[in-house]
């Protein structure tokens, strides 16, 4: 877990852009470079405190500093949050982003992700099954250009992947379970 602040909001159209400062850097002054740890955290939305709602993580700066902040549109409104310290006045703890369903390239490739590993004797396949629908009736959904391939068998296998609270899985999950008797992890079954 880490701890951010919410520092700025901002509405952003096209050629307007409204002074702000993150960190007393002025983001729409700066080209954003978005990190790769953490790429995201997830946040309670400021106005609907039951849907959580995931921030890019970026750096700005110029020859005097460097600022890490968290950012996320909606409706046309940035918000912008910065790194802060438990018992800073409005900070929070952020949750970071967990995977499921995720594998490497290739089985050589040194990966955070493991291989997939079918599990013929998995007993809960079909209970899992009927809940990942359930999950993925109501989870957000983000499209992608391209399709992803199982490492198993080759077969195209979607090209979005769902979010849920702070759980993202590729949309190809549910074959490497139906067709390959992949089971879950632990974290991610229950």
């Amino acid at each position: 877990m880490s701890v951010w602040c919410l520092v700025a909001e901002s509405c952003a159209y096209l050629y307007v852009k409204e002074a702000i400062s993150v960190g007393g850097l002025n983001p729409w002054d700066h080209q954003w470079v978005t990190l790769e740890e953490p790429k995201f955290v997830v946040v309670l939305a400021p106005s609907f405190p039951s849907r959580y709602v995931w921030l890019g993580v970026y750096e700005i700066g110029d020859a005097q500093r460097r600022v890490k902040f968290a950012a996320c549109q909606r409706n046309n409104i940035w918000s912008f949050y910065v790194p802060a310290s438990l018992g800073t006045p409005g900070s929070f703890e952020a949750k970071t982003v967990k995977h499921g369903g995720y594998w490497p390239t290739s089985k050589d490739q040194p990966s955070k992700f493991p291989w997939p590993i079918p599990d013929p004797a998995w007993l809960g396949k079909t209970a899992f099954l009927s809940r990942l629908d359930k999950l993925e009736a109501t989870a957000e959904r983000v499209y992608y250009s391209g399709k992803s391939f199982c490492r198993l068998c080759g077969c195209q296998n979607g090209s979005q992947e769902f979010r849920f609270d702070d759980w993202v899985w590729p949309e190809g999950y549910r074959h490497y379970i139906t067709d390959h008797y992949v089971r879950p992890s632990e974290q991610f079954e229950d």
